[in-house]
């Protein structure tokens, strides 16, 4: 997958994250006020980003050399949503941690 540009392809990540992370603050929002339409919204929301996020880091790393295509394959995407998920934990807890004080 070539989206052209280094920067765009960064850019492109980083804005699927940044969304990623509204959409499970909305989500625990609206989880918690009781609103059970509007919280699946937003986990359903969150799901695809992340799934979006990983395919497109995925696509770009470098896995490690193993014998098997499989593992190559589980190595590589594990690693992308390892670091996808990580990254939407700091975006989370900065936006929550913005909102209590």
């Amino acid at each position: 997958m070539n989206f052209g540009r280094p920067w765009f392809r960064w850019t492109l990540i980083a804005s699927l994250i940044v969304a990623a992370g509204f959409c499970s603050v909305f989500y625990m929002a609206w989880a918690f006020a009781g609103n059970a339409t509007l919280a699946g919204m937003f986990l359903c929301l969150f799901i695809a980003l992340e799934t979006c996020s990983v395919i497109f880091l995925g696509a770009r790393l470098e896995g490690p050399d193993f014998d098997s295509a499989g593992l190559q394959f589980f190595a590589r995407y594990g690693l992308a949503l390892l670091l996808c998920l990580a990254a939407t934990g700091i975006i989370f807890a900065l936006i929550a941690w913005s909102h209590i004080f």
